[in-house]
């Protein structure tokens, strides 16, 4: 079972760094919303 967390964890580690290289911009944006439904 504990093996399944850690290839979900590499998983999601690579797509984050995927998502970090096509563009931040979007997530700033993201942030910026997100901060904004916070209050």
């Amino acid at each position: 079972m504990r093996v399944i967390w850690y290839l979900l964890g590499r998983w999601n580690e690579a797509l984050a760094r995927r998502a970090e290289r096509r563009g931040r911009q979007r997530r700033a944006k993201a942030a910026a919303y997100f901060l904004r439904l916070d209050g």
